[in-house]
């Protein structure tokens, strides 16, 4: 039973340190969504179908990039929460 509140402060601090880095990742996902819903207003007026499907097609990459970081993230945070509770 000691070491109970061991691990719920071990697990506080890599839960402050993963939950700080999804709010930088969500962060960098909401600029991106807004740069693009100005890029494809823009576009919209004077851009041809092509150059408004490459646009999208950008977007999507760098919004994969990002979710791919937080599977990662999430992976490696389920990873140290496991190695806690075997302690």
């Amino acid at each position: 039973m000691a070491k109970q509140p061991e691990t719920k402060v071990k697990f506080s601090i890599f839960n402050k340190e993963f939950n700080e880095g999804m709010n930088e990742m969500n962060r960098d996902s909401a600029k991106l969504r807004k740069e693009f819903k100005l890029q494809e207003a823009q576009m919209k007026q004077n851009g041809t179908a092509a150059e408004q499907l490459e646009a999208k097609i950008s977007y999507l990459g760098k919004e994969q990039d990002i979710v791919r970081k937080k599977i990662s993230a999430t992976e490696k945070q389920l990873d140290k929460a496991k190695q806690t509770i075997r302690k």
